[in-house]
């Protein structure tokens, strides 16, 4: 399933903070199998793989000037940085929250 996550990315090192959307592949994990003893399955784990991140907007000293995505250059390097902060965060904290919206848009769709 393809998704994306909005998030804000903070504390960077230039006291300011970035909105992004995080776009992700997720797939559901599939069960253990036992039956038959001798095709027994251990089964996989849930998983999601980041396919891109896209900058929306560059809050520059919290509170004094945002900046909404415009074309110039700078956007691409913006977008660059955040790949690079969610790709080392992925496994601890944005894997996990992809998945979670993941399974929560799956179950609005249920109702």
């Amino acid at each position: 399933m393809r998704g994306t996550l909005g998030a804000t990315l903070e504390d960077l090192g230039f006291w300011s903070s970035l909105d992004v959307e995080i776009e992700y592949d997720a797939w559901k994990g599939e069960p253990m199998i036992m039956n038959p003893p001798d095709k027994a399955y251990p089964g996989s784990d849930p998983g999601a793989e980041l396919l891109s991140v896209y900058v929306l907007c560059w809050d520059v000293a919290p509170g004094d000037n945002t900046r909404y995505r415009e074309p110039h250059w700078l956007w691409e390097v913006l977008d660059q940085i955040a790949t690079a902060e969610v790709e080392r965060l992925w496994d601890a904290i944005y894997e996990y929250y992809c998945l979670e919206h993941a399974a929560e848009t799956i179950n609005q769709g249920r109702d």
